[in-house]
């Protein structure tokens, strides 16, 4: 941190590893406290062009360079994308799906209306990319990777960062507000030297080639969906979330968006794993764009808060060079600022610590504690959601090397743990499960916590356990992580139905339970969906007539689901099918939603509010019940909104009290 390379001293400095002592710190440190390998420093210009050489010679991947987006058509089954080419000729792609990484101004977006929550912050910045081996002047300070510089307001809103070491540089310019001097009277060689001079005159040096000049303005935003409305069109990368560039958050959070995504397509694609796991994408996503974008703004607030310090009580920023008592004692507090928020590229719980929490993650059932989350430091932990430590075994070799393609079950137990029943039902779901002995490995063993570790595609941890008890359990974890269960209720008991027609009344039980057919013919149709024969028989009695209105007989089935997580993720996969519900409502005892087939018969669906059945007869049985047993309507969306905001499920499932309320007409609705 300078005022500027035309003084003799600097006022902080952050002391950062070179790679090769990261490397030899991972290697002494084989805790599971280490990433595999140590930060990598390189232009991005330069590691586009390698992706993009990569990508030109790979035989499954179409790169169409200078063609443009300029619709975008999505259905409940399909995506029409309409392009143009350099030639200027119009054409359409349809597609089952379309991952959208068009970057911060997404035309995708735009066209499906998705709102982003955020925007540009109040500053402009002019970038300049250059090329310059004026080493000896640039390097007054010593070797760098980021110079952060006052401008003449006394902001620490300048900088210069080294690309390559050798003779890459890019300087950025920033400019508060609307009315700052035009920067089109500078040329790109007077920015520079106007950045390196920082508060004080410009600082020439040798310029060999000015590479690229722009301006830009930072932004921080996340978008309110991941996706369009019928769940064809997911963004990721840029289009989706947008961060300031501190902290360098920005291309990991892309990855990891791609990665995700990729992994949950592929497997809906292929078949091994159910529709729902795309739902899953923004739910574990999202949370961890917000967190991090947010936490993008909170480094660039640690450049911004040393103004005050430099221009307290009026003072001029530049007397802070001064050779005084005055000047030495702000210049040590700057430094104790920085000293003490140093978490730009210190934050390794930020860096690495994701952890997910999602329907298709299995939650630990040992009675374990979940590690406490720190944004400075790392906790090695397996906890379901989490990515596992690295850690090398004993044969050299790094534990993320034998992890397989697709699913990775690592074992770490000598004696039967019942791993066998995770093989065979992960062959009867078609899952490429690929399983590791590692029973020998001690260290890797107790860092692990456990004797059998599910491992996701992405590298995140599924699920986690001492033993697999039966076949059963073993198609319960695998059919949750892969979608094939874990959007069912818990319980719905055997229902008969009459006068139904499977052409409508059949298909709403087909796709609202995501249920199918076990045996049909013209008079009856058994549904499930689960390991059951059947949970619904659908009768066909053409001397029934329709079901009346106000009427004695059955008034509805509830299905019940384990969580609101899973409840809430029920109505949005129903409702982009069209499958909308007629009342919402928390009774007290239960949030329901109620839904009406084709032939009026009423079903609801429901979570607990209490977790034991003595707490929801306790409140049965107090006066606010007695008062209200109907209850109060919710907005199912409010809850969504709430809940993704990070509102636990005990706030989202208590009642609103509104005093005395009567039965409403439910046939009305």
């Amino acid at each position: 941190m300078s005022t500027g390379l035309t003084q003799d001293k600097i006022l902080s400095k952050w002391a950062l590893p070179s790679v090769d002592k990261f490397r030899t710190r991972i290697s002494k440190n084989n805790d599971g406290t280490q990433p595999q390998e140590p930060w990598q420093r390189i232009s991005q210009a330069i590691f586009e062009r390698w992706l993009k050489s990569i990508c030109d010679e790979d035989s499954l991947i179409d790169l169409r360079h200078g063609w443009k987006v300029t619709a975008v058509q999505e259905t409940p089954g399909s995506v029409k994308t309409t392009v143009l080419s350099p030639e200027g000729e119009e054409c359409g792609f349809v597609s089952r799906y379309l991952a959208d990484c068009d970057g911060g101004s997404s035309r995708v977006r735009r066209a499906l209306h998705i709102p982003i929550e955020g925007g540009p912050l109040p500053v402009r910045a002019v970038l300049v990319h250059f090329k310059s081996r004026g080493l000896r002047r640039l390097h007054k300070f010593g070797r760098f990777w980021h110079i952060f510089l006052t401008d003449r307001s006394g902001g620490f809103g300048e900088a210069i960062i080294a690309q390559d070491e050798i003779d890459t540089w890019t300087v950025h310019m920033f400019l508060h507000g609307d009315n700052d001097e035009d920067t089109g009277v500078l040329s790109s060689e007077e920015v520079v030297y106007r950045v390196l001079g920082g508060m004080h005159d410009p600082y020439p040096i040798t310029i060999d080639e000015v590479l690229v000049r722009s301006t830009w303005r930072p932004v921080i935003a996340v978008t309110k969906d991941w996706s369009g409305p019928n769940r064809r069109v997911f963004l990721a990368g840029d289009a989706a979330h947008q961060n300031v560039p501190t902290g360098g958050y920005g291309m990991n959070l892309g990855i990891q968006d791609a990665f995700n995504l990729g992994w949950k397509l592929a497997a809906v694609i292929n078949k091994s794993g159910g529709v729902g796991l795309l739902d899953s994408y923004e739910i574990e996503r999202k949370p961890v764009a917000q967190r991090n974008v947010a936490h993008s703004g909170v480094h660039h607030r640690v450049h911004v808060q040393p103004q005050e310090l430099l221009t307290r009580n009026g003072a001029n920023p530049r007397h802070v060079d001064d050779d005084t008592d005055e000047a030495r004692s702000t210049r040590l507090k700057v430094h104790e600022h920085y000293r003490q928020h140093d978490g730009e590229n210190k934050d390794f719980g930020i860096e690495m610590d994701y952890r997910y929490c999602s329907p298709v993650i299995c939650a630990d059932e040992s009675g374990s504690v979940e590690p406490s989350w720190s944004a400075s430091q790392y906790t090695p932990t397996t906890w379901p959601g989490s990515r596992p430590p690295h850690l090398f075994l004993s044969t050299g070799t790094a534990i993320f090397e034998t992890f397989g393609k697709d699913w990775t079950l690592l074992v770490f137990a000598k004696d039967a743990c019942g791993q066998e029943y995770l093989v065979d039902s992960a062959k009867e779901l078609t899952m490429s499960l690929s399983v590791v002995d590692l029973s020998g490995e001690q260290l890797a063993k107790k860092l692990y916590e456990r004797a059998l570790i599910l491992i996701r595609p992405d590298q995140h941890v599924a699920w986690r356990g001492e033993a697999v008890g039966s076949a059963k359990d073993a198609h319960r974890v695998l059919a949750k992580v892969t979608w094939r269960q874990s959007h069912q209720p818990e319980y719905a008991g055997t229902r008969r139905s009459a006068n139904c027609k499977l052409s409508a009344n059949g298909r709403l039980y087909i796709t609202f339970l995501g249920g199918h057919i076990t045996y049909g013919n013209p008079v009856v149709t058994f549904l499930t969906y689960d390991e059951e024969h059947h949970r619904i028989a659908i009768v066909n009695r053409p001397e029934t007539g329709p079901k009346q209105g106000k009427s004695s007989g059955l008034e509805h089935i509830a299905f019940t689901f384990p969580t609101m997580r899973d409840l809430l993720v029920a109505y949005r996969q129903r409702k982009q099918r069209g499958i909308n519900p007629f009342w919402t409502v928390n009774h007290g005892p239960t949030t329901s939603l109620y839904y009406r087939d084709p032939d009026g018969n009423k079903l609801e669906t429901q979570v607990d509010n209490f977790d034991t059945v003595d707490q929801a007869n306790e409140f049965m049985s107090s006066p606010a019940f007695a008062e209200n047993p109907i209850g109060a309507d919710v907005d199912v969306e409010d809850l969504i909104q709430r809940f993704k905001s990070g509102e636990d499920e005990v706030s989202l499932k208590k009642r609103v009290e509104i005093g005395p309320r009567g039965l409403p007409d439910t046939d009305a609705m």
